[in-house]
């Protein structure tokens, strides 16, 4: 039987596109992200305060550096915004015509973000890896909406999604370099329930997935079976992340427009939260050299 949970507000910001939630353990803080807006938030939930910070470039996603401050995927790359307030760009990727996306760390160290085309062209994406040598390198081509990615424990294999083949993918990665030896189906999503863009992964190996358009976020087995869905009363859900204290509380991202389209529902563009009854891993750092 599927079981159905509901969130509710936690962060009443009407985001443009908010997206990329990642748990830092650091501080206990959420960050997240309005992409075209370039606001870099961090959420207290403790105080209920939201610090905004502005990039003046679109932000795809941003994790923790574990030399204090933050990496991001920004405009057209990988930027380190250090603890100073000073950003020291890393690595550009993405041309003219093209911004970065979703990201994630992996077990290595490294942090994977996806490119796509500004007018969405077919096939314009590549998924990067931004490997702790500092250098960034494609691992996936022909992508046109790289979206959610997250990695098992033991850095073997990500499950990564590319939206309009609306499937979540499973990847077999190959050590050292992390090159991607097979990418095959691990879920199709069936028309009329969404379309699948971020994910994140339980401590229990299951896959939950912000079904945008739907207003709901599914959770799949390691089998792929759909057991819980989580109702949320905004319909352009983006992405979702595991945090709190006790890593229970799985925060989702919403959009307030879409496509130049505003959304009617209450709350759009806020950032949602409910307790998922299972625990789920703080983001990891990002550590370069982290073999020097």
């Amino acid at each position: 039987m599927t079981r159905t949970l509901t969130a509710e507000l936690a962060i009443d910001v009407q985001a443009e596109l908010g997206e990329g939630p990642a748990w830092d353990n650091r501080d206990g803080r959420l960050l997240w992200v309005d992409i075209h807006q370039g606001l870099f938030h961090r959420y207290d939930p403790l105080s209920g305060d939201n610090t905004t910070r502005g990039l003046g470039t679109p932000i795809g996603g941003v994790v923790p550096h574990a030399d204090g401050g933050y990496v991001a995927a920004t405009g057209t790359g990988f930027d380190w915004l250090r603890p100073d307030g000073s950003i020291v760009p890393l690595a550009a990727v993405a041309g003219d015509g093209m911004r970065m996306n979703d990201g994630a760390c992996a077990p290595d160290g490294a942090f994977w973000s996806g490119s796509m085309a500004l007018d969405r062209r077919p096939g314009a994406g590549t998924l990067y890896r931004l490997g702790t040598d500092g250098v960034a390198s494609p691992r996936l081509t022909g992508l046109t909406i790289s979206n959610g990615i997250a990695f098992t424990p033991d850095g073997t294999c990500c499950y990564f999604i590319d939206t309009p083949t609306m499937r979540i993918d499973v990847c077999a990665l190959d050590s050292p370099d992390q090159s991607v030896t097979s990418r095959r189906p691990f879920v199709r999503i069936p028309e009329g329930t969404g379309r699948p863009d971020g994910l994140a992964l339980d401590d229990e190996g299951c896959v939950w997935v912000a079904m945008v358009r739907a207003g709901r976020i599914h959770r799949y087995t390691p089998a792929g079976v759909l057991d819980t869905v989580v109702t949320v009363p905004v319909a352009w859900t983006t992405s979702c992340a595991f945090g709190g204290a006790d890593g229970r509380t799985l925060f989702i991202t919403t959009a307030s427009t879409l496509q130049g389209v505003s959304s009617p529902d209450e709350g759009a563009g806020g950032v949602f939260a409910v307790d998922a009854g299972v625990s789920g891993p703080a983001a990891l750092s990002y550590r370069p050299d982290v073999t020097r």
